[in-house]
C-alpha cells in the first residue's frame, strides 16, 4: 500500500486570515491528493485527525451535493507530530477500513 504524505496547508490571507490565526493546518495526501487533515488551534488543545470518506447513501448527511463526508479518529495526540507517527503506524489498517475519498 502506499504512504500518506503531508504538507502544510498554505496560509489563508486577508480577513480570512484572521480566522485561522495561531492554528495548525496539514493536509494529508494519498497519491498526490489530499484525503484529509490533521488541524489544531482555537480551543483545541490537542490534534484532531479527519479523513474524507464515501457516503454510503447520498442522502446520509442530508446533503444530496456531496458524496462524500468528513471522518473524525477518536485519537487525539498533543502533536502534528504525533498525528504524523500515528497514521504511518496504522496506515494499512486506516486505507482498509475507511472507504477513503480520492479524487480522479
Amino acid at each position: 500500500m502506499k504512504k500518506f504524505t503531508f504538507k502544510q496547508h498554505p496560509r489563508l490571507t486577508g480577513l480570512a486570515g484572521v480566522a485561522y490565526a495561531g492554528k495548525e493546518w496539514v493536509d494529508i495526501k494519498l497519491n498526490n491528493v489530499i484525503v484529509g487533515n490533521l488541524y489544531k488551534g482555537g480551543s483545541l488543545s490537542q490534534v484532531q485527525i479527519r479523513f474524507k470518506i464515501w457516503k454510503k447513501d447520498i442522502m446520509e448527511d442530508g446533503n444530496p451535493n456531496c458524496e462524500w463526508k468528513w471522518f473524525t479518529l477518536k485519537y487525539k495526540p498533543e502533536s502534528i507530530i504525533d498525528a504524523k507517527n500515528y497514521i504511518h503506524k496504522f496506515n494499512n489498517i486506516i486505507q482498509a477500513q475507511l472507504n477513503l475519498y480520492i479524487e480522479e
